[in-house]
């Protein structure tokens, strides 16, 4: 068994990573006893428009333990592996963030939110990404969910922000999330640099463009899906957040 790693991260992934763990938070910081209170931001029933998208967000966060173990076992340099590691506990607290978010907002459906869950289209991403048969794949799909993520949490952000517990929440995350997608880009040039084959880009070159096109899909299912109405129910405009998202990662990845 191999335990002795080179320390491969440049200054600025070594910057990243120092910030990602110096300046953390916790669920605690925000969720101090949400059992004994429940937000007075509108009534339940409207908030359950949003619920939706909230939900599926949710769903994305928690995917991370299907594939993060894995593919941490897979690198084979301290890097991936160091950084890898730091993201998923920043996703296990997402993840128990979300569930407390949900059970303050949704208190009639405490623990059983997946039964607001309705996004066929996360399920055909999230599909996708686990399949991947490689360790770059799987980043690159990783890197389509963030960039789409944070522009949706971005936007989140600016519409709840009347609601303060939610709002700190999705403040917070967005902080976590840029900082993800500028850690695997450098993790993701680094290997697209050390690919030589022609034909073995433009496959990778495909499979982006594939990928970019179904994590579009998550936030705007062709103007009709469950989370596109969510989003739209908190005037927010979808179309122009997913434009923005794909033009980055279609200028980052040359498509």
């Amino acid at each position: 068994m191999r335990f002795i790693y080179r320390d491969n991260r440049g200054k600025r992934e070594a910057k990243i990573i120092d910030a990602a763990i110096r300046n953390t938070w916790t669920v605690s910081d925000i969720f101090h006893n949400e059992n004994d209170f429940f937000s007075d931001y509108k009534t339940e029933v409207e908030r359950l428009k949003w619920a939706p998208i909230l939900v599926a967000l949710a769903f994305g966060e928690n995917t991370a333990f299907y594939g993060f173990g894995q593919r941490i076992a897979e690198a084979d340099d301290i890097s991936t592996k160091s950084w890898l590691a730091t993201h998923l506990l920043d996703e296990a607290k997402h993840t128990e963030g979300f569930s407390k978010l949900l059970n303050y907002l949704y208190p009639t459906y405490k623990h059983q939110q997946d039964k607001l869950f309705s996004s066929r289209d996360a399920l055909v991403f999230y599909g996708y990404t686990h399949r991947t048969n490689s360790l770059i794949e799987w980043l690159l799909c990783t890197q389509v969910a963030e960039v789409f993520g944070r522009h949706c949490y971005k936007e989140l952000y600016k519409s709840l922000s009347d609601e303060p517990v939610a709002a700190k929440f999705l403040k917070n995350i967005i902080f976590d999330e840029a900082r993800h997608i500028a850690y695997i880009a450098e993790l993701i040039d680094v290997r697209l640099q050390g690919i030589y084959e022609t034909n073995q880009k433009e496959n990778l070159y495909t499979f982006i463009d594939k990928m970019i096109k179904l994590g579009r899909n998550m936030f705007e299912a062709r103007k009709k899906g469950e989370n596109y109405k969510a989003l739209s129910s908190l005037d927010i405009d979808v179309t122009n957040f997913c434009d923005v998202a794909e033009m980055e990662l279609r200028e980052k990845y040359f498509i």
